[in-house]
């Protein structure tokens, strides 16, 4: 068998039956036919961390619209940790080589959470106390390591003591993502990785990553990033793969939906968005490259501004080598950028929200593991042999 048009973690195809990208409604949000939908049962993720502002007021949201939801996600940021796992059946240790995980006292956290709601000498896993965030409780957890692990602990350990009688998950949602996640920055997000994980246990996933205005580094404030309103969104989506008490989505299927900055936006634009069929394409404008020194790396500059670092100090300790995006009004869609091919497809990701100038497009793309294209070959193979 041949899958030549896979790549790593995802395949992508559109949900659109073609033509310009002028007149794409979602046929996603096309469900008016369901009825009243009937509460679900969420798992609830993020690469951020648990208690940064977007996934807390989408968590929020989700329980004031009467789902059944339940928040396992890193202790702090993981972010481009794709599907990556740590610690996986035996200690990475020589003093513990061969020893089972759960025969070991993993030590206590060196750090603050991501915002500071839990502090450092905190054990590695816990159930957040409801004193510590607005929704915390028996439906909130913290772990530390990557969005993929929180996945696993919530499928296998706190879904089914949590869930008990409602049975079994019906959707795992991961995000919003504090940035988009276009382009080949789908087989590094950890946010699209942590919903191809659940995929590939049989599962329904949607990744939700929005945008950011330009200067905003601070994902614990909720007035950088009009959390409200990305929840509100994201419910829009989630409400409309939704009929009666089911997804609608095959499993093993899920969505990559971005969201364009809401900078300057309010729930009172809600209803001017608009969402369209997009296919993830190639570099979505972005490039990544290694820096022998990141200070010759403009986005790198920008950031260090953002948050007060003095460049001239920096200075002193250059070289200071390291990843950085590339991304300018030159190096957009239209032209090649670090390597990367340039990205002229027009119901693409990134030329779709980026293409509407009031930024008030929500862009749908469809994902499927390479795991369920491997089922569908092989019952192909076997329907032939009959």
């Amino acid at each position: 068998m041949k899958f030549a048009w896979l790549f790593i973690v995802l395949s992508c195809e559109l949900l659109a039956s073609g033509g310009s990208a002028a007149s794409r409604n979602s046929r996603v949000l096309n469900n008016n036919s369901c009825g009243e939908n009937q509460p679900l049962n969420i798992l609830l993720t993020n690469d951020d961390g648990f208690d940064v502002a977007n996934i807390q007021a989408l968590f929020t949201a989700l329980k004031g619209a009467g789902h059944n939801v339940l928040l396992v996600a890193p202790y702090g940021a993981q972010s481009g940790k794709s599907a990556s796992v740590e610690n996986v059946g035996v200690a990475h240790t020589s003093k513990f080589a061969g020893t089972p995980l759960a025969a070991l006292e993993v030590g206590a956290t060196t750090d603050d959470s991501e915002c500071g709601t839990v502090k450092a000498g905190a054990p590695p896993l816990a159930m957040v106390s409801k004193s510590t965030t607005t929704g915390g409780g028996d439906d909130e957890y913290y772990i530390v390591g990557p969005p993929a692990v929180s996945v696993f602990y919530g499928l296998d350990i706190a879904g089914p003591a949590f869930f008990k009688d409602r049975k079994e998950i019906d959707l795992v949602i991961s995000g919003p993502n504090t940035a988009p996640n276009f382009g080949f920055l789908t087989s590094h997000s950890g946010t699209v990785g942590a919903a191809v994980t659940a995929m590939n246990r049989g599962h329904r996933g949607i990744a939700f990553s929005a945008g950011r205005a330009a200067g905003v580094v601070d994902h614990c404030n909720p007035t950088q990033y009009n959390p409200d309103l990305i929840a509100a969104l994201a419910l829009k989506v989630i409400d409309s793969v939704t009929c009666g008490d089911k997804v609608t989505l095959e499993p093993s299927t899920g969505l990559n939906v971005n969201i364009p900055s809401t900078n300057g936006k309010t729930l009172e634009d809600l209803e001017n968005y608009k969402f369209e069929d997009t296919e993830i394409s190639v570099s979505g404008g972005l490039g990544v490259q290694y820096f022998s020194n990141l200070l010759d790396c403009r986005y790198a500059r920008a950031v260090y501004d953002a948050r007060g670092v003095n460049q001239t100090l920096l200075e002193k300790f250059a070289p200071l080598p390291g990843l950085c995006f590339l991304s300018s009004s030159s190096e957009m869609a239209g032209s090649e950028v670090a390597g990367y091919p340039a990205d002229t497809n027009a119901i693409g990701e990134f030329n779709t929200v980026s293409g509407d100038p009031e930024m008030l497009t929500v862009s749908i793309s469809k994902i499927q593991t390479i795991l369920l294209v491997v089922r569908k070959e092989q019952a192909r193979q076997q329907q032939d042999r009959k």
